[in-house]
């Protein structure tokens, strides 16, 4: 991903409300609204589509 990218997901997240996490060296999003913690790529699409936090899953598709 292009750096411009990134940047532009970082500013509608936070415009949004959305928390940036580190852990581990990765960053990750908390929902305002849920709490719930989630990938920057699937943060974005949410936040795009407006979509309910009840589905998106929370973990992946193939990690338990």
């Amino acid at each position: 991903m292009r750096e411009s990218e990134r940047e532009t997901r970082q500013r509608e997240l936070e415009a949004a409300g959305w928390g940036r996490i580190e852990r581990q060296g990765k960053v990750i999003w908390r929902n305002p609204k849920s709490g719930y913690l989630y990938p920057e790529d699937v943060a974005a699409a949410m936040i795009r589509e407006e979509a309910d936090p009840g589905e998106v899953p929370k973990e992946p598709e193939g990690e338990a």
